[in-house]
């Protein structure tokens, strides 16, 4: 399936529609009208139920045997930790805002196509004009198909990037204005540290050699977020409940399932696309 284009783009079509699982669960999780769970229980919990799901992978598969890496491995993969860190925090605070609607979040989000491939050229990966073209269409297309409904004016189009300059008057916004700004950064934080996530994605899966190396970095991958998500949140939590108390809300009925899910969803978007950088640009299957 891998040595044909179709193969590629519907296995990266699979993986897209674990990504919009995620999305849409995640602002249920994180934007109820009880507020009853708050960013950082929920990364924890769910980055937790992806290790566990990689590890029973790694371990009914090839047991404890080591993989042979290439040189550089453990470079990407703390690339990757650093940049999915910022990303996920990114996106579970702009889904925790009342002015985090999509409409706002979603064209910002799309520019990591663009971005990414500007970085891919670092590695001599030079699409050629049909490539060019392609990667444009799909970020243009994305960052309209991000309004739910059609601005007024063609000039509304660019709401998202002139909130981005409303930080500079802070002090002068009001809360709604202040809410509706935090969100465009953090989806603009999301998009500016995605690139570097996927490049630290491509290239601990290339070093990697095979799917025993991904599944490797992706398990220290979601451990390691994990735990610095549970001990960035001992020291600071991001409410004023009890942290242990809060912590395990992540186990109550209402949410536990749809974090679980979560997990898995990111756990099968990885098995779908991580693959592919082994057979086309990293820009490509960014986009």
């Amino acid at each position: 399936m891998l040595n044909s284009w179709a193969g590629i783009i519907f296995l990266a079509f699979l993986g897209s529609i674990m990504t919009t699982t995620m999305a849409l669960l995640r602002r249920y999780c994180l934007n109820s009208k009880e507020k009853d769970l708050s960013t950082y229980p929920y990364l924890i919990h769910y980055n937790a139920y992806a290790t566990l799901s990689f590890l029973a992978i790694y371990l009914g598969t090839w047991g404890f045997a080591w993989p042979n890496l290439l040189a550089g491995f453990s470079r990407a993969v703390a690339l990757s930790i650093t940049a999915n860190l910022l990303i996920q925090l990114f996106n579970a605070k702009a889904a925790t805002l009342a002015k985090g609607e999509v409409t706002l979040t979603a064209p910002l989000q799309a520019m990591t196509p663009g971005l990414i491939t500007g970085m891919g050229l670092l590695f001599a990966e030079w699409p050629n004009r049909f490539g060019v073209a392609g990667v444009t269409c799909f970020a243009v297309a994305s960052y309209l198909a991000g309004w739910n409904k059609k601005p007024l004016r063609w000039y509304s189009y660019f709401i998202p990037l002139q909130k981005l300059f409303l930080a500079l008057n802070w002090k002068d916004l009001p809360e709604d204005e202040r809410s509706a700004t935090k969100a465009v950064w953090f989806s603009f934080g999301s998009a500016a540290f995605g690139t570097f996530g996927l490049l630290g994605d491509a290239l601990y899966t290339r070093r990697g050699i095979d799917m025993q190396g991904l599944i490797l970095g992706a398990l220290l991958l979601t451990a390691t977020l994990c735990v610095s998500y549970l001990i960035w949140y001992i020291i600071q939590p991001d409410s004023s409940r009890k942290v242990w108390a809060e912590l395990c809300t992540g186990f109550r009925k209402k949410y536990f399932w749809a974090i679980v899910i979560v997990g898995l969803a990111w756990v099968l978007h990885v098995i779908l696309i991580w693959p592919l950088f082994n057979h086309a640009f990293i820009s490509y299957i960014g986009t």
